[in-house]
């Protein structure tokens, strides 16, 4: 993945949301070590964890407006303990069966992955 290059206008885009939400994004990713963290250009905190284990989890995301991951799943009874301002799940893999999507359409919490994340190891090993 280290080829991996995706500015935060890209992933707002991906998600359908406007580059202005909401005034201030709190922004937790919870695995950085597999990717390319891009710089954002919107207003925000970024709180970054090398590695998350999953009796933490809840507690680094709980004020989360953004959250990024690439290995650490995101369970239903996880995102119920959000906070309510929680509206981006960004996978930065190509899959995102590590998401409760139906937990996250009933919040109202958009997901988006990268689908071309693992093209270019693929290419190599093809």
């Amino acid at each position: 993945m280290s080829g991996l290059k995706l500015s935060s206008s890209r992933l707002f885009a991906m998600a359908n949301l406007p580059s202005t939400f909401p005034p201030k994004d709190r922004i937790v990713c919870l695995d950085e070590c597999h990717c390319e963290i891009p710089a954002f250009d919107i207003q925000h905190t970024y709180t970054g964890y090398n590695n998350t284990s999953p009796d933490v989890v809840s507690e680094r995301i709980k004020n989360a407006t953004i959250v990024i991951t690439t290995r650490v799943p995101l369970s239903g009874a996880v995102l119920e303990q959000c906070s309510p301002e929680l509206r981006l799940i960004a996978v930065m893999a190509a899959g995102y069966d590590i998401i409760d999507l139906e937990a996250c359409r009933k919040r109202g919490i958009r997901v988006c992955n990268i689908p071309s994340a693992s093209a270019e190891a693929v290419a190599e090993h093809a």
